[in-house]
């Protein structure tokens, strides 16, 4: 990982060492009928919960952005496991996504497959942002790597 992208996750109380208690957000997906592979639930653990909070210039103007790997955001009130398992249904990816978080003011919907595949979604745009959680935070927390724009 990049220094800015560590540095983005301490600052946002990350360590190495962290472990947090997930037993809410397994409840939420069991409610949900949400499978949780194990991959998943060692994602989760490792940096659920964790608010990420940084400035970025876009056309010389200051935009905060704010990625919350907050799964129970992402769920919401109306999602459930059948709307990931036919996510991708459009975009010919036969893959099964589970919700992590959300990034872009809420309005994207990030997903990671049991493979460790990562990617950001809303109806009419998805992004994959990186074959592993390196690749993925440099894209999402560094912003020193681009992501995959599918159309």
């Amino acid at each position: 990982m990049e220094n800015i992208t560590l540095d983005r996750l301490r600052q946002a109380g990350w360590t190495s060492e962290r472990n947090i208690n997930i037993d809410l957000i397994e409840k939420i997906f069991k409610e949900k009928s949400i499978d949780m592979p194990q991959k998943i639930r060692a994602f989760l653990r490792q940096y659920g919960m964790l608010e990420i909070r940084f400035k970025r210039k876009i056309q010389a103007i200051d935009i905060f952005e704010v990625i919350e790997f907050n799964p129970i955001k992402a769920i919401g009130n109306n999602l459930n496991g059948e709307y990931f398992k036919d996510i991708f249904d459009e975009y010919d990816i036969n893959d099964i996504v589970y919700p992590i978080g959300i990034s872009s003011r809420g309005n994207l919907l990030m997903l990671m497959t049991e493979n460790g595949t990562f990617y950001r979604y809303t109806d009419g745009f998805l992004c994959k942002d990186g074959e592993n959680i390196e690749e993925m935070f440099d894209c999402v927390i560094g912003e020193c790597r681009e992501p995959i724009y599918f159309e």
